[in-house]
Order: structure tokens, then sequence, then C-alpha cells
């Protein structure tokens, strides 16, 4: 059986993932931007 514990931590593990992967994509397309405009 899985804890509630747990099993937040599991939650915010894949949120903090998925917010990691949007900032970091987020990024990407701004220098990608950057260098399209020079």
């Amino acid at each position: 059986m899985v804890t509630t514990d747990e099993h937040q931590m599991v939650t915010d593990g894949v949120v903090g993932g998925v917010w990691l992967y949007v900032i970091k994509a987020e990024r990407t397309t701004y220098l990608f931007e950057l260098i399209n405009e020079y």
C-alpha cells in the first residue's frame, strides 16, 4: 500500500519534472527566437 505522503512525493516529483520541462522548452524557444533575429 502507498501512504499519502509517498503518493504526494510522487505527485510533487511529476509536477516538478513537468515544470522543469516547460521552463526548459520556453528557454529553448526564446534562444531560438534570439538566434533567428540575427
